[in-house]
């Protein structure tokens, strides 16, 4: 692989140390919910391949080079595209609402659009100029069938064609969906415990063993309120259950997402949600994988070092200083002259002054040494 940040931004994954990549892979995989992730790395280096074939620097430039615009024009010029520019929403209300958090540990039904700005679009589309789906279109335009898998690039993509009207019509949609359930279904509005421009969730209460039976009705509901109001966006169901383990009510946690098999709630896989980069494996091992933790699980990168969490809790254990490298108390013990210079400088912390006396003694071996001052490095 030769750029392993790209394949990070494009699928999103959590990389606390790159060093580590190839842990983080084998650690990720032993999830169902990482199951094809090897698939995907292979793929990749194809796409590599492919795109040096074709004469571009790097995956990067294909993207924004040749990818980006290609189809950001290809959009902006499609009547779809005009007719959402000319719509006149009036005085149309929007509202959303988030209360996932104060439902910890309950039953949730999430109902979000599929490839979300994309359908939003082809709701104007009458001339077919987007084709059948995302993927028809980018194949159409001769955009690499693996770019076309990233969510994030197609996030990209649509942020240049006029994000927030497509978000309006999304919105809109949703809107739609949530009266006509609560209205015409009898839904409880207080059931709605969060509601965006592309998703809605609903909390369902009572006895396992009656759950199923409202979940299968409130799907069959959606699907009838859709059709009513002629919205032909595709939709993805998620039945899930948040359990927050740190930062309460807006934390982070673990998400256990269930499936039916027969009238029973089954646990299909577990993963986490909102959880930073830095702590993501020391929580992936112990609350997904149920492993003993190592120091790989442990590490991340802060102000330019190495650092280790604590297992007990979440303060820094220790801090890996680079092969070669001085630390900051043999800095302080050795080279007070230079340190003393750096201080002049506010708003440095600990780890920052270690790394610039670093490179620079690197670069000039001599400075430090200079008990009366740096020559090469002061003009006076």
């Amino acid at each position: 692989m030769k750029d392993l940040e790209e394949f990070i931004k494009l699928f999103e994954l959590k990389v606390p140390v790159k060093d580590n990549f190839q842990y983080y892979i084998d650690t990720l995989v032993k999830s169902s919910y990482y199951a094809g992730l090897k698939d995907l790395i292979t793929e990749y280096e194809k796409y590599e391949s492919d795109v040096d074939f074709l004469g571009y620097r790097s995956v990067v430039s294909y993207k924004l080079d040749y990818a980006l615009p290609k189809l950001v024009k290809h959009l902006s010029e499609t009547d779809a595209f005009k007719k959402m520019m000319s719509k006149d929403f009036g005085d149309l209300k929007l509202r959303r609402k988030d209360h996932v958090g104060i439902n910890d540990n309950k039953v949730l039904l999430s109902v979000d659009f599929t490839a979300a700005n994309y359908n939003a679009l082809k709701t104007y589309d009458s001339k077919g100029e987007l084709h059948n789906s995302w993927e028809d279109l980018c194949w159409e335009l001769s955009i690499h069938p693996f770019l076309v898998k990233s969510k994030s690039f197609r996030q990209y993509v649509f942020g240049n064609t006029k994000p927030k009207r497509l978000e309006k019509t999304q919105h809109e949609n949703i809107i739609a969906i949530v009266d006509s359930l609560i209205k015409d279904f009898n839904w409880p509005e207080e059931k709605f415990v969060f509601i965006s421009h592309d998703e809605l969730i609903i909390r369902m209460d009572g006895d396992l063993a009656d759950m199923t039976g409202k979940i299968i009705i409130f799907n069959n509901d959606i699907e009838k309120v859709m059709a009513n109001l002629r919205i032909s966006i595709p939709t993805h169901y998620k039945i899930f259950k948040n359990n927050i383990i740190e930062g309460g009510s807006n934390g982070m946690g673990v998400q256990t997402i269930y499936q039916i098999k027969g009238n029973a709630l089954v646990e299909q896989y577990k993963k986490l949600f909102k959880m930073h980069k830095s702590k993501f494996y020391k929580y992936f091992k112990t609350h997904i994988l149920g492993e003993e933790l190592e120091i790989r699980d442990l590490t991340f990168i802060n102000e330019g070092e190495i650092a280790v969490w604590s297992v007990e809790d979440d303060s820094i254990a220790e801090r890996i200083i680079p092969e070669g490298e001085l630390s900051l108390e043999e800095i302080e013990r050795d080279h007070s002259y230079f340190l003393n210079k750096l201080k002049e400088v506010g708003g440095l912390s600990g780890p920052q002054k270690r790394k610039i006396m670093n490179i620079a003694m690197e670069i000039c071996p001599h400075c430090h040494d200079a008990g009366s001052g740096c020559h090469c490095w002061n003009d006076e």
